[in-house]
């Protein structure tokens, strides 16, 4: 095995430990389920919260979540990370409006 070839071997091997401890810490997230994104403190006034409560709309294959606010649904999909989940359900999904919000 020549020197490329191994580091490459050594580069995938690495980066399928890293996905796999990834998705090992973060909680699945299910449709219908609550969840929190949280704001930039540029896209917030002092006084507004720093979370959006949401409820996941549906999944892509792709792993990005559709969220839904009682305002309207998210114009962009948010990825796993970005999203926290939380175990209160104040929200379903027939409670979401269908405008299309931006978060800035």
């Amino acid at each position: 095995m020549n020197r490329k070839t191994y580091i490459l071997s050594s580069c995938i091997q690495q980066a399928g430990r890293m996905l796999a401890r990834s998705t090992k810490a973060l909680r699945p997230i299910d449709i219908s389920d609550n969840v929190a994104e949280s704001l930039s403190q540029f896209d917030r006034s002092r006084g507004n919260p720093p979370n959006l409560i949401g409820v996941v709309l549906y999944k892509e294959k792709n792993g990005a979540y559709m969220i839904g606010t009682r305002s309207g649904k998210f114009k962009g999909k948010l990825a796993h990370n970005q999203v926290e989940f939380v175990c209160f359900s104040s929200l379903k999904p027939e409670d979401v409006l269908q405008e299309h919000l931006s978060i800035r």
